[in-house]
This record gives structure tokens, sequence and C-alpha cells, in this order.
């Protein structure tokens, strides 16, 4: 390995994302470029990048770094974008296995009014708008949507 190809591999936080990358995203925010962003857009930021952290440990974080309105500087905020936070593509087999289990035709649909129902109460529950975005012409004329097609887009 050259010189080179050590510095790139040393700069890469994964598979996809560089530090230039995880710098550009923070510069994108740092609004008045100072060198700072608010705290409560450090969640904003990492979900920017790629990552999914749950609602709950945007929170934990916020509060690590000292409650909202608090300014961060890019290596703190640097060192917070390293957590593991789950990919959506981490999430994919889970997700399939889940609408297989409401699949009881073993058909690849489920209904809306069922999709609807478990994004609403499960894990962090969505808003009725936020469904709405989400499943925007997913379901055909009868009220179903292909799920496998629906992870599709979540994951990409």
């Amino acid at each position: 390995m050259s010189r080179r190809d050590g510095l790139k591999a040393k700069n890469t936080v994964s598979s996809e994302v560089t530090e230039q990358d995880i710098q550009e995203a923070f510069n994108v925010f740092d609004t008045d470029k100072d060198g700072f962003i608010l705290s409560e857009e450090i969640g904003t930021v990492i979900r920017a990048l790629g990552k999914c952290p749950y609602q709950s440990e945007v929170e934990a974080v916020v509060k690590e770094a000292g409650g909202r309105g608090r300014k961060i500087d890019f290596r703190t905020f640097s060192g917070f974008y390293r957590a593991k936070y789950k990919k959506p593509i981490d999430m994919e087999r889970d997700m399939r296995n889940a609408f297989s289990a409401l699949d009881a035709d073993g058909v690849n649909f489920i209904y809306e009014a069922q999709l609807r129902q478990t994004l609403g109460s499960l894990g962090e529950p969505l808003t009725p708008q936020e469904i709405d975005i989400l499943l925007r012409d997913l379901a055909d004329g009868d009220g179903r949507i292909d799920y496998n097609k629906f992870v599709d887009m979540l994951v990409s």
C-alpha cells in the first residue's frame, strides 16, 4: 500500500463516508462560518451523513454536549458521529422479516392500514403527517403495499 492509499484509508470513517464528507456536512450547518454548530443540529447532520440514530440517542448526545443551544466544534461533532449508529442498510433484513411476519398470505404485500398502525405505534412512532409522506404513492388500488419495494426505498 502506498503512502497515499494509507492516508486515504486513514481518513475514511466508514466504507462510504470520508473525513472530508463529515467536514463538508458540518460546514453546511455552520451557517455563520464560526467553526461551530448548535448542539440540537447534531442529529440532523449525523442523519444527513447516512446514519439513523434514534431520537432518544440524539437527545442523549445533546445532553452530553451540554444541552440545547450549546455550540459544538467539528472535533466534538466528529466524535459523536463516530458512535455506532445503525444505517438503513444494517436494518434491511430485520425489516423484511418483520414485514414477512405481517404478510399472512405470503404474497409480499401488506395493507396500508396495517403499515400505518405499525409505523404509528412501534419503536419511535411516526406522526400521521410523517407516515403520509413516507407512504405517498406506494399503495396499489386495493390499498396494498409491496413491502420489498418499501424496504428498498427505505435503505436506498
